[in-house]
Order: C-alpha cells, then sequence, then structure tokens
C-alpha cells in the first residue's frame, strides 16, 4: 500500500527537532538535544557531524519513538543561508540558467563552485518592460555536508534540504495566517536570537538573522523587559531598512510576530516603530506536540510537507540548480485544468475565426484580441493543421465511446473522469487499457483494449476492441506537446503526484508508477511520450 509518511527534522539551535506526518498531519515528534559542550558554539555548529553521540542519540531516537518512514526533508538554519532577490533581462527558460550564474556572482562572497545553490524566475514588469526576478538560494557545500551527512550516517534518506524560513512559511500559508499576495514580514524571537523574514507570493524575498543578548547590560529583572523590547524594534527597523536597499521597488504591507509566552502589551508600539499593520499570532497555534518548542516544532513539520503545498515554492538545495521551477510557475498552476474535447473543439474555434479574420479583414482590433486569447489556451495545438485536428477529434470521440459503453457499474467511469480532469492541456491520450476481474470470481478476467491502427499513419486510425485477460489495473500511454523537456518532465511528475493524492484514486491504486517517460520528436515535433501504470487493490 502506498505510503505519505514524511519525516521533517529541523537543526535548531539547542537540538534537532523530528516531526513524522502523514496526509498533512503531525503523527509522531521527538527532540534529541545537543550535549553541552565546554565551546558553546560547539552545542549547535554543524561540526557535531563528527561526533558520533549525536549519531547514536539520533538512532536511538528514531528507534525508540517508532519512526516508519526514512525519507527525510531537512530545515536548516537562517545563520548558513544566504537569500538575494535580483533582476535579469527578459530571455528564454533556456538561458535564464547560465545568466542567474553570472549575475550571482556579484551578490555572493564565494565562488559559485564552493556552494549549493538554486533559485526561483518570475514575471515583473519596470517602466513597462518586462523583466525577470529571480530569487537566489545557497549555501556552502562544505556546510551543507556537514549537516545532511550526520541525518545520512544515522540512516535517513534526505531527499530535500531548505531552509527553515521556507518551512515556517510554509506552515503559515497552511494555517491561513498568510496573504499571498502582499509583502508580509515575519518577526520570529526565540532564546537569545531571533530573525525577520519577508515573503511574498508563496517565497521568502529577504532574511536577516540577529542576536538580542542582554548579557552586556547590568540591569535589574524588572529592567530586562524594556531592555528586550527596545533592542527587538530596533532590530526590526535595521531589517526594513535593509530590505527597502534590496528591494526599493515594493515595501512591506504587514508584520505578523509570533508570540511565545510574551504578552500583547510587550508589542504595543512596534506598528508604528515599523509603520505597517501588526498581527500577534500565537506561535502555540502553529505546532503542539509534546516535548517539542513550537517554532522549531513548526519548522520540523513545515520541512515534511515540503512539495504539498502548491502556493508556496520549494527550493531544494540538495538537487542540482540545473532542475528548476519554470518560469511562470505560479500561472500555470492558476489555470484549471481541461477536458481533451473541449480543447479540441476550441482549436477549430480558433483555426474557424482566423480564416474569418484573414478573408474578411473587418473588425481588425476585436477581432485580434480574441485569437490571441484562443491561441493563449490551445497553446502548442496551434501549430496542426485542420486535418490533423479533424483525425484527433474523430480518435477522441471513438476513446469515448469506448468508454461509456464498460459495463463497470460505476465502478471505474469515476476514475476515468479523475484521470482526464487533472490532465495538463498539453497531453493526449494514445491508448487506454483497464483490466477488469470477472463478477463470476474465476479469476479468468476480460478488459477492453483500445489501440491505434498498425497501417499506413497518413490514413484515418480506426480503434479495435481487444479482450485482454488480467486484473484489475489501469495502464495508459500519452503525449505532452511540450518542446522543453524539462518543462514536459515537470509536468509529468506534477499530474503523477497530483493522481497520488487524490482520494478517490488512491482508495482504488494501491500503486501509481511511470514505466516509461521519454522525450522524442513526432511528426518534425519535440514531445514526450510516457506510460502511467496504475495497479489496483
Amino acid at each position: 500500500m502506498a505510503t505519505h509518511k514524511r519525516l521533517g527534522v529541523y537543526w535548531g539551535e539547542k537540538g534537532i527537532s523530528l516531526v513524522e506526518s502523514g496526509r498533512d498531519t503531525p503523527l509522531l515528534s521527538a527532540f534529541v538535544p545537543f550535549e553541552p559542550d565546554d565551546n558553546a558554539e560547539a552545542s549547535h555548529n554543524p561540526g557535531i557531524s563528527s561526533d558520533l553521540r549525536i549519531l547514536e542519540a539520533l538512532q536511538k531516537t528514531i528507534h525508540n519513538n517508532g519512526f516508519s518512514t526514512l525519507n527525510t526533508h531537512v530545515a536548516l538554519p537562517s545563520k548558513d543561508i544566504l537569500i538575494r532577490s535580483f533582476i535579469i533581462p527578459w530571455m528564454k527558460s533556456s538561458e535564464i540558467h547560465g545568466s542567474v550564474a553570472f549575475e550571482a556572482q556579484k551578490y555572493i562572497p564565494f565562488n559559485l563552485n564552493e556552494i549549493a545553490y538554486t533559485y526561483y524566475p518570475t514575471t515583473v514588469v519596470l517602466d513597462n518592460i518586462k523583466q525577470i526576478g529571480i530569487v537566489f538560494v545557497a549555501i556552502r557545500k562544505v556546510v551543507l555536508s556537514k549537516y545532511t551527512n550526520v541525518f545520512i550516517q544515522s540512516g535517513l534518506n534526505v531527499v530535500c534540504s531548505e531552509p527553515a524560513a521556507m518551512s515556517l512559511l510554509r506552515i503559515l500559508v497552511y494555517k491561513r495566517l498568510i496573504n499571498l499576495d502582499q509583502n508580509t514580514a515575519i518577526l520570529n524571537v526565540f532564546g537569545s536570537s531571533g530573525e525577520l523574514i519577508i515573503a511574498y507570493k508563496g517565497h521568502v524575498k529577504f532574511i536577516r538573522d540577529f542576536k538580542i543578548n542582554t548579557d552586556d547590560v547590568q540591569m535589574t529583572a524588572g529592567d530586562i523587559d524594556d531592555v528586550l523590547r527596545t533592542r527587538i524594534f530596533n532590530e526590526v527597523r535595521i531589517s526594513f531598512e535593509f530590505f527597502s536597499r534590496q528591494s526599493s521597488e515594493t515595501g512591506v504591507d504587514k508584520l505578523i510576530t509570533l508570540s511565545s509566552g510574551r504578552s500583547q502589551a510587550f508589542w504595543t508600539g512596534l506598528n508604528e516603530e515599523a509603520g505597517v499593520p501588526l498581527e500577534i499570532v500565537d506561535s502555540s497555534k502553529l505546532f503542539s506536540m509534546p516535548g517539542l518548542m513550537d517554532i522549531e516544532g513548526a519548522n520540523a513539520f513545515g520541512a515534511s510537507m515540503s512539495g504539498d503545498i502548491s502556493s508556496v515554492i520549494d527550493f531544494n538545495l540538495f538537487e542540482d540548480a540545473s532542475t528548476q521551477v519554470s518560469l511562470k510557475k505560479e500561472e500555470i498552476l492558476k489555470k484549471n485544468r481541461k477536458l481533451i474535447l473541449p480543447i479540441l473543439l476550441g482549436i477549430v474555434t480558433a483555426c474557424t475565426i482566423g480564416l474569418v479574420f484573414y478573408f474578411s479583414g473587418l473588425f481588425v482590433n476585436g477581432l485580434n484580441f480574441q485569437i490571441k486569447a484562443l491561441m493563449s489556451t490551445a497553446g502548442n495545438h496551434m501549430e496542426l493543421s485542420v486535418d490533423e485536428i479533424d483525425k484527433h477529434i474523430s480518435n477522441e470521440r471513438h476513446k469515448l465511446k469506448a468508454l461509456q459503453s464498460l459495463p463497470l457499474n460505476g465502478r471505474i467511469s469515476p476514475l476515468i473522469i479523475r484521470l482526464i480532469k487533472r490532465m495538463p492541456k498539453e497531453m493526449t491520450l494514445d491508448s487506454i487499457l483497464l483490466s477488469i476481474a470477472d463478477q463470476d470470481g474465476t479469476g479468468s478476467g476480460r478488459a477492453i483494449k483500445i489501440e491505434k491502427s498498425e497501417e499506413d499513419k497518413s490514413e484515418a486510425q480506426e480503434i479495435k476492441y481487444t479482450p485482454i485477460q488480467s486484473t484489475f489495473s489501469l495502464e495508459f500511454d500519452a503525449k505532452l506537446h511540450i518542446s522543453d523537456a524539462n518543462i514536459a518532465f515537470n509536468e509529468a511528475n506534477r499530474f503523477i503526484n497530483n493522481l497520488r493524492k487524490d482520494d478517490l484514486f488512491f482508495s482504488k491504486f494501491q500503486k501509481v508508477t511511470v514505466s516509461s517517460l521519454k522525450s522524442q520528436t513526432v511528426d518534425k515535433k519535440k514531445v514526450t511520450t510516457l506510460k502511467i501504470v496504475c495497479e489496483g487493490k
């Protein structure tokens, strides 16, 4: 049976927090404290990975608490993370990676060969000129290795490592405490340290950590809150100034403080100091399980949910930066999934409007607007000829007719509908194989196979129906009409993940896998072909 369990870990100041979650719900938690050391910094320094005691404690904690998954998502402390935002000229998606590598050299104090980095491109318009905004996230490779090696040597499988600020942001979005369309500042104070994060559109644009130690000041117990308050307010003001220098085109819309054990009176006047509206959030609402601090537990829980909150951008420092989120991902996520037949009918409509526009020469401005809108909807299918469109429509009607003729008593039909609704608009089906056990229980089975004719491809293709003896399963071949292979692979993976997360699909199929996925040229056009197998329960 497929599992959705993940282990999220956060390397904190005093120890390692672990949270195992399943289907966006925390199931187990534990805390591995760092042992006291003569060198205070060593207690939270990643160099602790060389100490066998932390490895033994981590292994013992995982075993004794009954954690059942090894797939680990790591949240890294902000003090070791570098986040920068910058603008590059508009260019093709294939050229972005090289331009980011060149531009990043201006903003980081290390050679690119010494860092692990990732980035996220967005479309921005400045002075009516379309450009590309880059959010660049990096960490020194030697530091990343010291962190991840602790978990790898403990027997865990590290699949993702990200800034803890992103893990915290994911929880805030999950709890609906963040407006994605606003520049939101998040003030997080823990112990003698603090950090200010500024997030927008599901990603962190800015982060600054600071110390608020009061050991250098002689004071009475009654004065300590006043001194802390003054220092925290001052650090917020400095952080806002740094952000305004880095992103002069935008300001901060709202400030959230994650209050833990401090009264609302403590934060009085912070909104005036910062010049923005203030909201005080009880950090215990983010995460609450025995043995873990609120924020540290929230960071670990947020890491375990990596990839599950579509509106939050994932920055995985454990992967090579060449596999990036494609440009305009935020627009793609907002588009509705369309059925194949309505899309093809839309293409015919677009071609018809195009012919009318060409011959009539009337109402040029109005028709031009409609054509652009239809071309945006049709995508790569606009390149098809009228004959090709008619052939596709005929084949899709045959497929629908075959599906409608299946005597399934409603058991499989909803699954086929779910599958088609979740298909990307650039995807077309080539064949579907349904295998259904006989009702008499003999196990002989009967299925209907929909396949293309092996005759000359230039001739009209016919649909054949072939009885097949098999078990309960679903198998289909499809094509993604996207020229960029990286984007096509990402779309294919996103489609598979959506199927795996679908409750109805999961209740019928214990395993959804891609048996083949490759890029090839068909009729002088680059497409990505894939075969997906869904094994029934």
